[in-house]
């Protein structure tokens, strides 16, 4: 049933290749690429708006060819090919998702959890205080679906995108607990914040400072700790970063 569709994407692709190539000599001419770094540049720039346009008006998916889906994709091959992974392509999605993480603060359910392979979330800690902690939701428990869809083939990142939204608005996790207890648990998303930094003043005088993550938050809170072991005459100071994801 599928054949004559399988075909004819087929005879596009081929299509697609032989015009492509073509595009590539008229653009890359010797006396184009003979010139400067910025000709070369605007040489291949020319040839990638081009292509682009190519692939929008004559690709046989319109939804695959949409000039947004073009651009994401030749905007991430682009960084991927300089090897580098902390150079990385981020959608206004992604950026907002690491603008809430480096902030300390996010619309949450107040739950840390790691990815396990093909079963979804499990959960590490609910911070206290927060609905996942009110709710019940305890270390061990698996996170399963999300409003109703699988988490087993999700992300950490896709997993915890799905979980946060706009504070007082609603989600249902979906979390087995043991071998065989399944059940749903309706939260209310709330404003999550997240300590970077925690202080104590331990025998002896001395000032225990624990940073968890560097977030826009840090520098302030290790200020006010230093005043605090100040103020409480500490003679020797403790920096614990053990675990810190790095920033």
């Amino acid at each position: 049933m599928n054949m004559p569709r399988s075909r004819e994407r087929f005879v596009w692709a081929a299509v697609t290749v032989v015009l492509l190539a073509a595009v590539a000599v008229l653009v890359f001419s010797p006396r184009l690429l003979a010139g400067s770094v910025e000709d070369e540049t605007d040489a291949y720039l020319s040839a990638l708006a081009a292509t682009m346009r190519f692939v929008r008006d004559n690709y046989v998916d319109a939804e695959a060819s949409a000039p947004k889906v073009l651009f994401e994709g030749a905007m991430k091959g682009m960084l991927d090919s300089l090897g580098d992974p902390y150079s990385t392509y981020l959608t206004a999605e992604d950026t907002q998702y690491w603008d809430e993480a480096t902030t300390g603060q996010f619309g949450g359910v107040g739950l840390t959890f790691t990815k396990l392979d093909k079963v979804g979330g499990e959960v590490i800690s609910s911070i206290e205080g927060t609905p996942a902690y009110r709710a019940g939701i305890t270390a061990g428990d698996l996170i399963i679906a999300v409003n109703g869809e699988s988490c087993a083939d999700l992300s950490s990142d896709e997993i915890a995108r799905r979980i946060r939204g706009t504070p007082k608005t609603s989600v249902t996790l979906t979390i087995r607990r043991g071998e065989n207890v399944v059940f749903d648990v309706p939260l209310v998303r709330a404003v999550i914040e997240v300590p970077s930094v925690r202080r104590a003043v331990i025998p002896g005088g001395i000032g225990y400072l624990r940073i968890t993550q560097f977030m826009q938050p840090t520098y302030d809170k290790c200020r006010e700790a230093l005043s605090f072991f100040r103020e409480n005459g500490t003679t020797s100071l403790i920096i614990d970063v053990r675990n810190n994801p790095g920033g």
